[in-house]
C-alpha cells in the first residue's frame, strides 16, 4: 500500500491532503516550509517508509523513516502546527486555517 500526500505551503504552516488509492484518508498540517530545518520545518518532499511506534506520551503513531538530515518525524494528532509541532506531520479530520 502507498500513500500520498498532496500539499499547500503557506507562510505560517503546511497543509496537505493524505490518501490511498484516490480515496482521501485524512487532511493533514504541518509547518511551514523553512529549508528542512530541525524542529521548525516540514520535512522535505519524498518518499518514505513508514514504521509503526509507540511511546508513553503519544501511544500508537507512525515514524517517517530515512528523513534527509532529521530524525524522529512523526505522524501523530495535534491541532496548531506554529504551537505545538516539532517538525511532524499531524493527521486532522479538518482545516481551519494555515497549518
Amino acid at each position: 500500500m502507498e500513500l500520498l500526500m498532496s500539499r499547500e505551503y503557506f507562510p505560517r504552516g503546511t497543509n496537505g491532503v493524505l490518501t490511498v488509492n484516490g480515496g482521501i484518508v485524512c487532511h493533514t498540517i504541518e509547518l511551514p516550509w523553512r529549508d528542512n530545518q530541525h524542529a521548525i520545518s516540514c520535512i522535505l518532499e519524498g518518499r518514505y517508509e513508514l514504521a509503526k511506534r509507540f511511546s508513553p506520551k503519544l501511544r500508537k503513531h507512525l515514524l517517517v523513516k530515512n528523513v534527509h538530515e532529521r530524525d524522529l518525524i512523526l505522524i501523530h494528532p495535534y491541532n496548531d502546527a506554529e504551537k505545538e509541532a516539532q517538525g511532524c506531520i499531524a493527521p486532522v479530520t479538518v482545516i481551519t486555517g494555515e497549518g
